[in-house]
């Protein structure tokens, strides 16, 4: 097993192995609890989340106006990766007063930038409008598709093909770029968040083309243009979409890697199951996800219940519980772990059983600063991925 710790810029397995060790009681209390009980607590979280917006945050944005402060570094992180000038970034979050202002303020800086033809700017404006809106699926729908418009109309290292497949009667749509160098070429299947969609991982891809590897980005079910619902058979949706892929002569079928950040790592993961994957990573990825139900902020939860297709927590729960990574069969594909230390969804405490889930080689890499999805280490993750193809033709 290779480990790769990251604290500080300090590399050791010391101080991660005690930073975990402090996790394992939550970890063991978490898998004993009773459902009742979970699900009370998700209740009680969700309503405090809603009367602090009602009478506490909406205030303070009526007084104040939402600021990059408010919003926190790792998401400002989140706008400057899609494109956003941070330069502009607090005239725009003054016009936000009330939360239903975020989608206003926001479509009219994509109108802004759709009429001088800046199309990465527009998609980003209008994707950001839609970002996090769960409950909503009109407006949702309406802000994501002028998003997906001008960013087909943006500038790309490789051409973008549009990917439909049927996967037993469900839609699974995707974007694939194959890099203009010799083919065929090794190719990185991605699968973005519960919440996020294909377009939102465009830096990821554009830095894997750079060093001359495919990319298929591909939607989850609930957000983006997959249809039908997140369910207990990941392994039917990769795998179908991961198959037909393989057939593809521009592809070399012995170099096809999956990677998946949170709920899209289980995806990667179940496609190792019956296909023979060169590799595997997770990152910010759940291997039992059920056990931090009750710690979710509001905004997963609503999401939950729209990617899943569920009326009430008591059927998200239940549908968390049958993804249990452990229960099923153990991965064949080498395996690599992205985790950061200041995640507060998906703590990094599941590298502790994570190597249960592998007999193959493990490779740790954990960045002790970084919230949930490591968005402040995209570059590094990138490093990751593309080495895993390098360390395969090594070996060849």
């Amino acid at each position: 097993m290779r480990l790769r710790f990251e604290f500080a810029g300090l590399h050791t397995d010391t101080q991660l192995m005690s930073n975990l060790n402090e996790r394992q009681q939550f970890l063991r209390d978490a898998n004993t609890a009773p459902a009742s009980s979970t699900i009370a607590w998700a209740s009680r979280r969700r309503r405090i989340t809603d009367a602090a917006w009602k009478y506490g945050f909406n205030r303070h944005l009526k007084k104040h106006g939402m600021t990059r402060e408010a919003l926190g570094p790792d998401y400002v992180r989140r706008l400057e990766l899609a494109g956003l000038p941070i330069d502009t970034l607090d005239d725009v979050l003054a016009g936000v007063r009330h939360r239903d202002d975020w989608v206003r303020v926001w479509e009219l800086e994509g109108n802004r930038y759709a009429a001088d033809n800046a199309h990465e700017q527009a998609c980003a404006a209008y994707y950001m409008a839609q970002r996090w809106l769960f409950i909503d699926g009109s407006t949702r729908a309406r802000m994501y598709d002028q998003a997906t418009h001008h960013y087909g109309l943006m500038d790309h290292p490789a051409e973008l093909e549009r990917v439909d497949i049927d996967v037993n009667g469900r839609r699974v749509a995707g974007l694939l770029q194959i890099p203009a160098s010799a083919t065929p070429a090794p190719l990185m299947v991605l699968f973005p968040g519960l919440t996020a969609t294909k377009e939102e991982m465009h830096p990821l891809a554009v830095g894997l083309l750079a060093r001359g590897i495919a990319v298929c980005r591909v939607d989850l079910p609930g957000f983006g243009e997959t249809s039908g619902y997140i369910d207990e058979a990941p392994t039917i949706l990769s795998t179908g979409v991961i198959s037909q892929l393989m057939e593809d002569p521009r592809i070399d079928a012995s170099r096809v890697y999956a990677a998946g950040f949170c709920t899209g790592g289980m995806y990667a993961a179940t496609a190792a199951y019956t296909l023979d994957l060169a590799g595997v990573t997770l990152i910010s990825t759940p291997v039992k996800p059920f056990r931090y139900f009750a710690q979710l902020p509001k905004a997963m939860l609503d999401a939950l219940e729209v990617a899943m297709g569920t009326s009430s927590m008591v059927e998200s729960y239940e549908n968390l519980r049958a993804l249990d990574l452990l229960s099923l069969p153990k991965v064949g594909a080498p395996l690599t772990a992205i985790y950061g230390g200041r995640d507060d969804m998906i703590p990094a405490s599941e590298l502790a059983i994570i190597e249960e889930y592998t007999p193959q080689l493990l490779d740790i890499h954990f960045f002790e600063e970084q919230p949930h999805a490591c968005v402040g280490r995209m570059n590094d993750i990138i490093d990751v991925l593309a080495s895993q193809t390098m360390d395969e033709a090594a070996a060849a």
